[in-house]
């Protein structure tokens, strides 16, 4: 298997549409809970075997990306990684 020394990580315009994607999942969570959320920074600064994480420290929020498994599994994870940090952050924001 490769390691992330091997791969490349995402390009700018694939990060674009990452970012897109996220603030496009954040706006149909709005209108499915009928509750807003508050925008949060987005960062490609993950490393090793997460495709992604919502971090908190403190009053700091934010999202962060592995850009190197992003660009292995691209599609896979822009259907599937974004949605599922929303929902992580959903489930916290609310509670459940």
């Amino acid at each position: 298997m490769k390691d992330q020394t091997d791969i490349s990580p995402v390009t700018q315009s694939q990060r674009t549409q990452i970012i897109r994607a996220t603030n496009d999942a954040i706006a149909k969570a709005e209108k499915i809970f009928h509750q807003s959320f508050a925008t949060l920074p987005i960062h490609f600064d993950l490393q090793g075997k997460s495709a992604g994480m919502y971090q908190v420290k403190g009053t700091n929020k934010r999202i962060r990306y592995n850009p190197w498994i992003f660009a292995k599994y691209y599609e896979e994870s822009l259907s599937n990684t974004v949605v599922h940090e929303w929902l992580i952050i959903w489930s916290i924001v609310c509670g459940e």
